[in-house]
C-alpha cells in the first residue's frame, strides 16, 4: 500500500527489477492519460535516471509518440518507444496490475541502441545486446530470449 500511496501522492513512478535489469512507471495513465512506460537491460540508476527525464517532460504536457526516433534521451544517442503487447502485460508489470485493479492500461517500451546507434531491427545491430532488451511489442507467442528454430545440442553424463 505504501508504493501506491506514494505513486498517487508524487509519482515517483519507477519500480525497479533485478535481474534482468527493468524497470517501469505507475500511474502516469491514470494520471497524466499518458501510457506506462518500460526500459529493459540498462544499468541499474541509468533506467531510473532515463525514466523520471521522460516522466519530467509529460509532467510539462509532452506526450511520447511510438515509431519514431528521440533524441537527447540517452547520450548522443538515439531512444525509440515501441507500443507493449498486451500479451507481454502480465510478465513485466505486476505491481502496475495491482495498482490498476487488473483493469487494462497502455504501455510503451523506451529502447535504446547499441554503440553504433542501430536499434535491434536495424541491420547491423549489436547482436550481444539483444538479449538485454526483449522487444515487447513482437514475439508473444514464443518468450525466451533466444531465437526460434535455435539447434541446440545437450549432453547427459
Amino acid at each position: 500500500m505504501l508504493l501506491f500511496f506514494m505513486v498517487a501522492q508524487s509519482l515517483r513512478s519507477a519500480v525497479r527489477i533485478i535481474p534482468p535489469p527493468f524497470a517501469y512507471t505507475i500511474g502516469l495513465q491514470q494520471t497524466y492519460g499518458h501510457a506506462e512506460i518500460i526500459c529493459l537491460g540498462m544499468p541499474s540508476g541509468v533506467i531510473e535516471e532515463l525514466i523520471a527525464r521522460i516522466v519530467k517532460g509529460i509532467k510539462r504536457g509532452k506526450k511520447i509518440q511510438t515509431g519514431t526516433a528521440y533524441t537527447g534521451i540517452y547520450q548522443d544517442l538515439d531512444a525509440w518507444f515501441l507500443e507493449v503487447d498486451p500479451a507481454n502485460i502480465s510478465d513485466y508489470f505486476g505491481m502496475a496490475l495491482r495498482y490498476y485493479n487488473g483493469k487494462g492500461f497502455d504501455a510503451i517500451q523506451l529502447v535504446w541502441p547499441d554503440s553504433k546507434n542501430c536499434f535491434p531491427w536495424q541491420e547491423g545491430f549489436n547482436f550481444w545486446y539483444m538479449y538485454a532488451q526483449p522487444l515487447l511489442d513482437r514475439n508473444v507467442g514464443f518468450k525466451f530470449r533466444e531465437r526460434k528454430n535455435l539447434l541446440v545440442y545437450t549432453t547427459m553424463q
